[in-house]
């Protein structure tokens, strides 16, 4: 492994988010109990708002337009399931990140993708290729890699097949769900959300804590005889998600 010489703090600061998440409770096994719940309750967008607070403490400007996008995206829900995750190992994530880059570039002239995780990507690129340079220049200076259009996987430079995909400090985005598998997420382009490694550790972090944190309130609450199924939507939820729903639309 060759030393860089240019590290910066928030560079230090992933790999030790991403230890810690490493470290952190697992999320629930396959043959644990299911807990649905509300996304349009209360105290469950309060919970799932202030896990997502962490993701400001990357100094991303992004940030807050990551997290309305998936803000928006649970309000469409008609309920969360905290139960058992699909993620396996980390050579699979690598996999599936490959095909999921692939699948969001083939996806970007159909419509399939959700509208605001597109600008963004756009966005991204549009301005590392603006300067001087070109895309040379962007490579250059870690703003944009190369990868594969068919498969996603990285290559080194222009050739045959390749595609400018977004990078940060010569990091290649990684593309997550947007809303997460384990809580009824579609693995599709509608649910797929590029964004730099340090908002994804940081994401799939907040994402554990509210689904364990959440979950084990609603198991405690259940075990002490409170009623606490969301298997049946409260009307008042139902008229918010189509709100939701329709506001995404325009």
């Amino acid at each position: 492994m060759l030393a860089r010489q240019d590290l910066l703090v928030r560079d230090v600061e992933t790999v030790v988010d991403s230890m810690t998440e490493g470290l952190e409770p697992a999320a629930p096994a396959r043959d644990t109990e299911l807990v649905r719940v509300d996304p349009h309750e209360p105290a469950v967008r309060a919970s799932l708002e202030a896990a997502l607070r962490r993701l400001y403490t990357s100094g991303d400007p992004l940030a807050g337009q990551y997290v309305d996008i998936i803000l928006e995206a649970y309000e469409r829900m008609t309920q969360i399931d905290l139960g058992y995750s699909p993620r396996r190992t980390d050579a699979d994530r690598i996999r599936n990140t490959d095909r999921m880059r692939a699948t969001f570039v083939a996806a970007l002239d159909t419509g399939a993708l959700n509208p605001r995780a597109a600008d963004i990507f756009l966005e991204h690129l549009s301005q590392a290729r603006r300067g001087p340079g070109g895309d040379a220049a962007a490579f250059a200076r870690g703003d944009l890699i190369w990868i594969d259009r068919a498969s996603g996987a990285t290559v080194g430079g222009p050739v045959q097949g390749a595609v400018p995909w977004p990078a940060t400090n010569g990091g290649a985005w990684w593309v997550d769900h947007i809303v997460e598998l384990q809580h009824g997420g579609a693995d599709a382009p509608s649910n797929y959300l590029p964004l730099p490694d340090r908002l994804n550790f940081l994401k799939s972090g907040a994402m554990t804590r509210f689904t364990n944190g959440f979950r084990e309130s609603q198991l405690a609450a259940r075990a002490g005889g409170e009623d606490v199924s969301a298997s049946a939507p409260d009307p008042r939820s139902e008229e918010r998600r189509r709100r939701a729903v329709t506001s995404g639309r325009r």
